[in-house]
């Protein structure tokens, strides 16, 4: 009796490319956040980073202010885009630097989904519960930085990417 090996070896394949696919997957799952990133359209802005591929890629804000920055280290600019605002400080050499992003309408939301009006509970859905809380504003830190959120009655009114604070 002869034995049909190329059904045999079909089954050993696609056994070890369906774990190859599921293995890939897992670890994709896996794979942890290093840092809290706000996205708009094409740009992933993280603060702490270079502003100017963020910039061009936000393409022409609908109101820039420049201002001395408050600790008196170079120039503060703060770009407003539809619904949000992204902070910049000079580095000695000119380059900008991301400070800080602030959502400023119930039509932007952290790539969680989280927006103004979202309530505690979506926010701990989406982050956890293991943060610091103080007077109303939870304060999630990963990596550099930290991401804010303010609560009034257990709504959100406030949501704001910063350098995490390293006092």
């Amino acid at each position: 009796m002869k034995r049909n090996m190329g059904a045999g070896k079909k089954v050993i394949t696609a056994v070890v490319i369906s774990a190859a696919i599921f293995a890939g997957s897992f670890a994709a799952l896996g794979a942890k956040k290093s840092a809290y990133t706000f996205q708009s359209g094409g740009a992933k802005i993280t603060c702490g980073q270079s502003a100017k591929g963020i910039l061009n890629s936000l393409g022409k804000a609908d109101k820039m202010i420049v201002q001395e920055a408050v600790q008196g280290n170079g120039k503060e600019r703060i770009y407003s885009f539809k619904g949000f605002e992204l902070c910049t400080l000079s580095e000695n050499n000119g380059a900008q630097k991301v400070q800080s992003v602030c959502i400023l309408d119930k039509n932007v939301s952290t790539p969680e989904g989280i927006r103004l009006g979202s309530t505690r509970e979506a926010v701990e859905k989406a982050y956890g519960t293991g943060c610091k809380e103080d007077e109303g504003v939870l304060y999630y830190t990963l990596g550099d930085t930290e991401l804010k959120i303010y609560l009034t009655n257990d709504v959100v009114d406030g949501i704001e990417y910063l350098i995490a604070d390293k006092s």
